[in-house]
């Protein structure tokens, strides 16, 4: 028997973030999509979401939180 391992990945598309906050399932945050302090990458932390765990678009996201930070990202679980 084979085990399938799912690892999360963090949702970076802003289309894709904009369009789940069109549609009401998440609230973008301020920075979400801007470089901060000088940084090389974007930040795309949310505001908050209706729900921990929603289907878009056909596929499932959940709305987590990570050690350290204050405020939640929406990931997408992947098969390994």
């Amino acid at each position: 028997m084979q085990v399938v391992r799912k690892s999360r990945k963090v949702v970076n598309n802003m289309q894709t973030l904009r369009a789940m906050a069109r549609s009401g399932h998440i609230v973008l945050h301020s920075d979400t999509g801007k470089k901060l302090g000088g940084c090389r990458s974007a930040s795309y932390y949310i505001q908050g979401g209706e729900c921990s765990k929603f289907t878009f678009r056909g596929k499932q996201f959940l709305i987590e939180y990570f050690d350290g930070c204050f405020c939640p990202y929406v990931v997408t679980l992947v098969q390994k």
